[in-house]
């Protein structure tokens, strides 16, 4: 196969064939790289994949410097039969035909990066963001598609988010720091109150920061600067404090994505027309959380993006869907029922739920039982709202094989039936669609994330860490059974020589869990991680060993999955390490506008898979903000057997 950049000259198309190269001879192909010397020379990269179609390549992927110039490769590779794809842009070119377009909405990532650089210039005058003002410079790319696009994008975030911040020049650089640093010189003895430098590159931010560092001006104290890409020397600048941000695109896990894509084209297997990739804003706050890749998400299938000066994903209009642009369903009555409304988790789903129903004009129901151990409640709960009359109903089962006789009834009144928080089908009974995440995997990346504290901690590589964890689980049952095996597996996968010591169960309780704690330790001293399968009993154990006199974050460390509030605010305190963030309040929006798509007739998937995401100290403001959500996509069922849910 052949990966073709613009040019080498960027860091970025660096590591994009970096990441292709390491992937193709993983899979034991030959790969040709080739490129021409400078980011202007269209007509140098048509003819190297001209001459590389002539020496029998299987597939191409190309990062076409000019679009309408590469219509001439297109059509030389569809003559000859060899499957093109395109990368770094999600943009259909005008002819020829393309199989695939892979990267990431250029538009909306720079909108993202604006939004964040509103709020740096808010919290710095500390006022509202919609009050903040400031003055930007920003540097843009050879003129084009993607310097209009991440030009576009970004004014389009200022005015969305800091209408009063100004746009005080603007002037290319044509990607390159050099010519960068110049034109920052410049711009900055001209209009020395200059507050941030946009580059539609971090080469370009790179070169502005380094010029202002030449005026005797103090790095993210006088002056900010922010680009577009995520190389690595971007990372090393944002920890040693001379760039501010950068939007990270994943590069090297780019170019992987290209060749995996390949593969799958050459399995016979149906891939997408347009393969979103993730992007993330990355400053010293989630800096390592980026480089060890626990913001990346999977790719989904998306838009194509054009050059039209509009948003890439147009904005809803009041009558319809945010997410999806479907007409609301007017008038609907609905109910939601969690297991219980003891742990803030359930609170934060029913939370979301409601907001969104009454967003839509909806009457929404919510009930539940006192206990997450009483089912015959919970099933006597639905029963009883299937009499009401409501349109649909979705519930997060204590117990799968008790509720099927809830699901019976609703069907049997004919109203719709999906489940959250869960998306293991039960064994009777017609669900329309299951909602949640994969609870096994999820553990199993919290798992790897324990080992490579403990690896840290000890100095050394992460399958030689060792250590000693104590496992606190919830009610015995399906919840528990995944959370706990994924948990065991991710240890095995990648730190072998940790040992789990102990295993009990805490009932999903916070009280229970610092009972069970309290004693572990007592018995066993040298435990060195607590993970609960629930939150609320991760802070539990945290809160035992502080009253033992151990010291959180150093002594011992105490992990947890859910993502709720009260958590996210003891992470910030150092008195929980991590939690496995699954975006309740969100999950409990993504129930009602699933709803809305059913109501409507609009089809939906059997299995909706929600993200999860590890959060610490580094990556909290990230998740807090909403920067690590991706949006959910179709998915597969979750058994309880033991076994990944996607296996291996």
């Amino acid at each position: 196969v052949a990966v073709v950049p613009p040019a080498l000259v960027s860091p970025f198309h660096v590591a994009v064939q970096d990441g292709a190269v390491e992937q193709a001879r993983a899979f034991g192909w030959e790969i040709i790289t080739q490129s021409p010397e400078r980011e202007t020379d269209f007509e140098a990269q048509v003819a190297i994949v001209e001459q590389l179609i002539q020496q029998g390549i299987d597939a191409l992927s190309v990062n076409p410097i000019n679009a309408d110039a590469m219509i001439a490769g297109v059509r030389a590779a569809n003559e000859a039969g060899v499957p093109v794809l395109m990368h770094n842009m999600i943009t259909p070119v005008a002819e020829g035909e393309v199989v695939e377009y892979i990267g990431y909405d250029q538009w909306g990532g720079a909108a993202n990066l604006a939004a964040y650089v509103c709020q740096l210039l808010a919290d710095r005058q500390g006022v509202d963001v919609s009050e903040a003002t400031g003055n930007v410079f920003i540097l843009t790319g050879i003129p084009g598609f993607h310097a209009n696009r991440r030009t576009g994008g970004f004014k389009y975030g200022l005015e969305q988010n800091c209408p009063n911040v100004t746009v005080v020049g603007e002037q290319t650089a044509e990607w390159e720091r050099e010519k960068a640093l110049q034109v920052a010189t410049t711009a900055l003895q001209q209009n020395p109150d200059i507050d941030v430098f946009y580059g539609n590159s971090d080469e370009m931010a790179i070169g502005a920061a380094l010029a202002a560092e030449q005026l005797g001006l103090i790095p993210n104290e006088d002056i900010f600067a922010v680009g577009i890409d995520g190389n690595d020397v971007t990372l090393d600048l944002i920890r040693e404090g001379t760039v501010t941000a950068t939007l990270g695109v994943y590069p090297k896990r780019m170019g992987q994505v290209v060749i995996e894509q390949m593969a799958k084209m050459f399995a016979g297997e149906e891939i997408p027309y347009v393969l979103l990739t993730p992007s993330t804003v990355v400053d010293a706050e989630n800096l390592d959380a980026y480089i060890a890749g626990e913001t990346w998400t999977d790719p989904v299938e998306g838009a194509p993006e054009f050059d039209n000066g509009l948003p890439t994903v147009p904005e809803a209009d009041a009558t319809e869907d945010a997410e999806a642009g479907a007409t609301i369903y007017e008038g609907a009555t609905v109910a939601v029922v969690p297991p219980a409304l003891v742990s803030p988790f359930h609170v934060a789903v029913q939370d979301g739920a409601v907001e969104q129903a009454r967003a839509f004009g909806w009457e929404i129901i919510t009930q539940s039982p006192e206990r997450e151990t009483d089912f015959e409640a919970q099933v006597a709960i639905v029963e009883q709202l299937i009499q009401q009359g409501i349109d649909a109903l979705s519930v997060n089962p204590i117990n799968a094989d008790a509720m099927i006789a809830g699901v019976r009834a609703a069907n049997e009144a004919g109203v719709p039936v999906l489940m959250h928080n869960m998306i293991t089908p039960v064994a009777e009974g017609e669900v329309v669609e299951y909602i949640g995440y994969d609870q096994w995997g999820g553990a199993a990346n919290l798992a790897a994330y324990v080992c490579q504290l403990l690896a840290d901690r000890q100095g050394v590589d992460v399958s030689e860490a060792t250590g000693n964890v104590f496992i606190l689980t919830g009610i015995p049952g399906f919840h528990a059974n995944r959370r706990t095996g994924g948990f065991k597996y991710g240890l095995e996968q990648n730190c072998p020589n940790v040992t789990v010591v102990g295993e009990q169960t805490a009932e999903w309780e916070r009280e229970k869990a610092l009972q069970v704690a309290t004693t572990a330790l007592q018995q066993n001293p040298d435990i060195d991680v607590f993970y609960g399968n629930s939150d609320e009993m991760a802070i539990g154990a945290a809160l035992a060993a502080e009253q033992l006199g151990l010291i959180p974050n150093e002594d011992i460390f105490a992990v947890g999955i859910d993502g709720n509030d009260v958590t996210l605010d003891l992470i910030r305190e150092g008195t929980v390490t991590a939690t496995l963030g699954v975006y309740p309040k969100r999950m409990g929006q993504v129930v009602i506008e699933q709803m809305n798509k059913l109501l409507n007739g609009e089809e939906i998937p059997y299995i909706l898979l929600t993200p999860s995401t590890v959060v610490d100290a580094e990556n909290l403001d990230a998740y807090i903000a909403g920067e690590t959500w991706t949006d959910p996509v179709e998915g597969a069922p979750e058994f309880d057997n033991g076994q990944p849910t996607v296996a291996d």
